[in-house]
């Protein structure tokens, strides 16, 4: 049953296709779109910035864009810092908060953003955290391997 909510997840994101994240320019624009709401979103990159084609841009938009939307409704925050790290091998790419996020008990508390987020970045070949941060607020951190655009 999962393996099916996965397929039909992908089926519905190709669907509504969104751009790809093909520069830190997408990012900026996902930030100013925030920002109408009162929320300050600061972008941050680090690396040498590479186009993302494929499944690990789109990835990376999406986890951005769900990371972003759940600040602005439920974290009760009022600054975000997102951050991307072009490595090596790997984009990293981080959305912290300032909010009052909560920890997330198990897998039944888990919203359909973050379980989609988990599922995207299992496609793409990457790792996916998030919960509280220590000194307050919310954490998302996501990795995701270059090597992906070539599967």
């Amino acid at each position: 049953l999962a393996e099916t909510r996965r397929l039909l997840g992908l089926v519905r994101e190709s669907e509504r296709r969104a751009p790809g994240l093909a520069s830190q320019e997408e990012i900026e624009r996902l930030a100013r779109e925030v920002e109408q709401g009162g929320l300050k979103v600061t972008v941050r990159t680090t690396g040498v910035e590479r186009p993302l084609d494929g499944i690990v841009g789109d990835c990376a938009y999406r986890i951005v864009q769900e990371a972003l939307t759940n600040v602005s409704r439920h974290a009760g925050a009022r600054n975000v810092l997102v951050e991307l790290r072009y490595g090596a091998d790997e984009l990293e790419l981080a959305v912290e908060d300032d909010g009052v996020g909560g920890p997330v008990a198990d897998r039944s508390e888990m919203g359909h953003g973050l379980l989609g987020m988990r599922e995207r970045v299992a496609v793409a070949g990457g790792e996916l955290e998030f919960g509280p941060r220590p000194e307050g607020g919310w954490r998302v951190l996501a990795q995701l391997p270059y090597a992906a655009l070539v599967r």
